[in-house]
């Protein structure tokens, strides 16, 4: 039987910023987008991630799986490593931890333990107003009372489950426009090196962020006409599409070229036979974008835009040309 060590004693440096906002964003994209969230968590770099961040990692991965029905076992060493990281802590993470130890007891035939310590991750998710954690201790918690064929304890559960993700979707349209709102400001990434050429290609989709501004801004101000709203929102992604045009492609490959020594033309010359949308890819990752950016305007999901990265790093990992290694910086 596979036995999983989920936490390692390993010293790392202090803090990584990037894995902190990798981490937020993986957490965030649990309920809608799953896959997204394990393939951020996969494809992170841990080379400077602090043993807390770590445990965190690991500790997302199991509990999107656990919930979405491929639970891993926990072995007693990793156990006693989360209790010592986790208890105690009062935030969202130790919730997660306690639903993660409540279905090792259900894997270990102890229902008891198992009760207990969903009671307990129930009464911190509500002292934390942790409305998604709380949700999927309802549902586990109907499970619980389902098996002891006590149905009516079973369905009081599972209603209240329902009321919160119906809640929760009720907003899932709200949450995808606000982010495109603001993509804007979340255009680049926090490290981009060259803010003169940050500047020209802002000033180059200003026009367009106005407009789908004012189609969010719209959007939010019909809140009482769902019929228009579905509208505005097609018109919003209508309106990403323009970043994707040929003649926007092009005003970036200027725009790189120019304030980066011909970058794009000797990227097309070293590679000649990538196909378009890889080019393109690597494009906005030389112009600076932020992943969520991306994903944003090509309408593509996360995890995939983290996969497109990792092959893309790898393809030209194994070339070999005299400027690899500025290539390779865009992808840190």
């Amino acid at each position: 039987m596979l036995v999983i060590v989920l936490f390692t004693s390993i010293l790392t440096a202090c803090s990584n910023k990037s894995a902190e906002k990798q981490l937020s964003q993986a957490e965030s994209l649990m309920i809608e987008q799953p896959d997204s969230t394990v393939a951020i968590l996969v494809y992170m770099d841990t080379t400077n991630m602090s043993e807390n961040q770590i445990a965190r990692q690991q500790l997302l991965y199991i509990y999107t799986r656990l919930i979405y029905g491929n639970q891993l076992p926990l072995d007693s060493t990793g156990i006693a490593e989360g209790d010592k990281i986790f208890t105690g802590t009062f935030d969202e993470n130790e919730v997660k931890w306690l639903i993660a130890k409540s279905a090792e007891a259900k894997r270990r035939g102890n229902p008891a333990a198992r009760i207990e310590l969903l009671k307990d991750a129930e009464f911190l998710a509500i002292q934390l107003n942790d409305n998604v954690d709380l949700g999927i201790i309802y549902l586990f918690l109907s499970n619980v009372y389902e098996q002891g064929f006590n149905g009516t304890v079973s369905k009081h559960y599972a209603d209240k489950a329902l009321a919160i993700f119906r809640e929760l979707l009720k907003l899932e349209h709200e949450n995808d426009i606000l982010k495109i709102k603001t993509m804007q400001d979340n255009l680049f990434k926090s490290d981009c090196r060259n803010k003169d050429m940050s500047a020209r290609i802002s000033e180059l989709f200003h026009t367009r962020f106005n407009l789908i501004d004012a189609l969010a801004t719209t959007y939010f101000e019909c809140k009482d006409t769902a019929q228009e709203q579905k509208r505005i929102y097609s018109d919003v992604k209508s309106a990403l599409s323009n970043f994707g045009t040929k003649e926007a492609t092009q005003e970036l490959t200027d725009i790189v070229n120019g304030y980066k020594n011909n970058l794009m033309a000797n990227f097309h010359s070293d590679f000649p036979k990538i196909p378009p949308s890889q080019y393109r890819f690597a494009l906005y990752l030389f112009c600076g974008f932020s992943l969520p950016s991306i994903s944003i305007f090509t309408d593509t999901e996360l995890r995939n835009i983290y996969i497109y990265k990792s092959r893309l790093k790898s393809m030209i990992s194994k070339r070999e040309s005299p400027r690899k290694d500025e290539y390779l910086g865009y992808f840190e």
